[in-house]
C-alpha cells in the first residue's frame, strides 16, 4: 500500500469519526484548505486560520440577527393571537389544529436547517475537491480573499434538505393530522398540489445544478422553467376570479358589454363583473398569469444577484413575508381551514425553505465561504412561486417581489441585447479603498441592474453595506405590500 493511499484512507476515517457538532467547522476547514499552498504549513496559507474563524463568527452573528428580525413579526402574531386575549390576559385560545400545524412547521424547519448544515461540507468536498467546481470572488479581485477558490453549487445542499423536509412533513401531516380531522378520509387534502410542488421544485433544482455544471445558454434557461411551471399551473385548484376595484367596476362592465358582440373575443374574455362582490372570473387568463409568474420568479432571483449573500438574503426576506401572511390567515381568518387549507400548504412549504436558507446563508454571507450557484437561485425562485400560487395569493407575492420586478424591467435592454451586456454585470472593486463603485457596459453606459443603480444613487460603499441596503429595500417592499393589502381592503373597498 502506497503512502498516499494510506494517508487518504486515514483522512476519510477521521472525517467519518468526527462528531456531528463539528460539521460546520469542517465546512470552514474545507474552504480553508483551498487557501493554503502545498503542505500543511499555516504560514504558507493565503489567510491565517484565526482570521477565517473570526469571519465565520461574524457571518453567523449577522445571519442569526437577520433571521431573528425576519421572524419577529410571526412570533408576535402567534403570541398575540394565540396566547393573549383582547384584554391582555394570558390565555391559550388557539385552535388545536392550528397549534399542530405550527408545531409541524417548526419540526420540518429544524429538520431542513440541520440537514442543510450537515450537507454543506459534503457537497463542498464533492464539488471542490473531486469535481474542481469553484469560483473566485470577483468583487475582491486583487486581494488575498480574491485568490481563494470557493466551492460552487452549494444550493444543492439546501434544495435536497428542503425536499426531504417536505416529504417528511407531508407524511406526518397525513398520518397524524388529516386522519384526526377526516377520520381516515383524505379527500380534498391536496395530494395533487403537493406532488406537483415536489415535481416542480425538484425540476428547478436539477436544472440549476445542470446549469452550474454545463453553463446552459440563456435560451435554455428561459424556456425550460416553462415546463416546470406548466405542471404547477395544471395542478392549481383555486379560484380564477379577481376582484375589480369598486371605482373601476362600472367601466369594466361597459367594456365587456361592448366586446360581447365579437364571437372570438367573447370566448376568451370574462363574461362580466358581479355587481355585489366585484368578482370577475378571468378563467384561463389567470392560469396564464400564474404560469408567467412562476417562470419570472424562477429567473428573477438569478438576475438580481452578484453580491455575497444577496441571493439568499432576498429569498429569506420574501419567505418571511409569506410566513407572516400564512400565520396571520391561519390564526385570524375564520374562513381559513386550519388543517388542509391553502395557507396551511403554503406555510408547511415555505417554513423549511426559510430554515434551509438560514443554514446556507451562514456560509454565503459576506465574506462568502461558499457560492450558492444557479442550483439555489432557480430552486429558490420556484419555491417562492409555488408557495404563493398554491397558497392562493399570487398577486400579493408579486408585490413582495417588487425589487425583482424593478430589476428585471430596468435590465430589459441588456437582457434582450438591445444595448451591450457583459457576462458579469458586477460592480468595480477598488483594492485601495475596499469600496465598490458602479460598473459600465461601455465607456459611456452603465450596467442596467439594481445593484449598479444603488451604487449610482447612494455612492461608493462596501459590499456588505450595499447588500444590506438592497435587503432593506426588499423589507420595505414587503412592509408596503402588507400596508397596501390591508388598507385597501379596509378603507378603499378594494375587495
Amino acid at each position: 500500500m502506497s503512502m498516499s493511499t494510506r494517508k487518504r484512507r486515514e483522512q476519510r476515517k477521521s472525517e467519518r469519526s468526527a462528531s456531528p457538532s463539528s460539521s460546520l467547522k469542517r465546512s470552514a476547514d474545507t474552504v480553508a484548505a483551498t487557501m493554503a499552498s502545498a503542505g500543511n504549513d499555516e504560514n504558507n496559507a493565503v489567510m491565517p486560520r484565526a482570521v477565517l474563524e473570526s469571519m465565520q463568527k461574524n457571518r453567523a452573528r449577522d445571519v442569526f440577527s437577520m433571521a431573528a428580525f425576519c421572524l419577529l413579526p410571526t412570533v408576535l402574531i402567534i403570541v398575540n393571537k394565540g396566547f393573549v386575549d383582547g384584554d391582555g390576559v394570558s390565555v391559550r385560545n388557539m385552535d388545536s389544529g392550528a397549534m399542530k400545524i405550527l408545531l409541524l412547521a417548526l419540526f420540518t424547519s429544524l429538520l431542513a436547517y440541520k440537514t442543510t448544515i450537515r450537507l454543506i461540507p459534503i457537497v463542498a468536498r464533492r464539488t471542490l475537491g473531486k469535481r474542481n467546481m469553484y469560483g473566485l470572488d470577483i468583487n475582491k479581485k486583487g486581494t488575498k480573499m480574491g485568490e481563494i477558490a470557493i466551492p460552487e453549487a452549494l444550493g444543492l445542499a439546501s434544495g435536497c434538505a428542503v425536499l426531504v423536509a417536505l416529504v417528511v412533513g407531508r407524511t406526518l401531516h397525513t398520518a397524524f393530522i388529516l386522519r384526526e380531522r377526516k377520520q381516515g378520509k383524505l379527500e380534498n387534502s391536496g395530494e395533487s398540489e403537493h406532488n406537483a410542488a415536489l415535481a416542480t421544485i425538484g425540476f428547478m433544482l436539477f436544472l440549476g445544478f445542470v446549469d452550474d455544471v454545463l453553463d446552459l445558454p440563456w435560451r435554455a434557461k428561459m424556456i425550460l422553467p416553462g415546463f416546470a411551471a406548466t405542471t404547477l399551473a395544471q395542478s392549481y385548484q383555486g379560484s380564477t376570479s379577481i376582484v375589480v376595484p369598486h371605482i373601476f367596476r362600472e367601466n369594466v362592465r361597459l367594456v365587456l358589454d361592448a366586446l360581447d358582440s365579437m364571437p372570438i373575443v367573447r370566448d376568451i374574455l370574462p363574461t362580466g363583473v358581479d355587481k355585489k362582490s366585484g368578482l370577475m372570473d378571468v378563467g384561463y387568463m389567470y392560469i396564464a398569469f400564474i404560469w408567467l409568474l412562476a417562470v419570472f420568479l424562477s429567473n428573477a432571483i438569478n438576475i438580481h444577484a452578484g453580491l455575497n449573500g444577496l441571493e439568499c438574503g432576498q429569498s429569506l426576506v420574501i419567505a418571511s413575508g409569506i410566513i407572516v401572511l400564512n400565520v396571520w390567515s391561519l390564526l385570524t381568518d375564520p374562513t381559513s381551514d386550519v388543517v388542509v387549507g391553502p395557507h396551511v400548504f403554503s406555510l408547511l412549504l415555505i417554513a423549511p425553505f426559510f430554515a434551509a436558507t438560514v443554514g446556507l446563508l451562514k456560509q454565503n454571507w459576506y465574506p462568502s465561504a461558499v457560492f450558492v450557484g444557479d442550483s439555489y437561485t432557480y430552486f429558490a425562485g420556484m419555491t417562492l412561486a409555488v408557495a404563493g400560487i398554491l397558497g392562493h395569493f399570487s398577486e400579493t407575492l408579486l408585490l413582495f417581489c417588487l425589487p425583482q420586478v424593478v430589476n428585471f424591467l430596468y435590465s430589459i435592454p441588456q437582457l434582450f441585447k438591445l444595448v451591450p451586456c457583459p457576462r458579469h454585470r458586477l460592480p468595480r472593486f477598488d483594492t485601495q479603498t475596499g469600496l465598490l463603485s458602479p460598473s459600465k457596459a461601455t465607456e459611456t453606459r452603465y450596467n442596467m441592474n439594481l445593484v449598479t443603480l444603488f451604487l449610482r444613487a447612494f455612492g461608493k460603499t462596501t459590499e456588505r453595506k450595499l447588500c444590506l441596503r438592497l435587503l432593506a429595500f426588499q423589507v420595505a417592499c414587503v412592509v408596503f405590500t402588507f400596508a397596501a393589502r390591508y388598507v385597501f381592503i379596509a378603507f378603499v373597498h378594494w375587495k
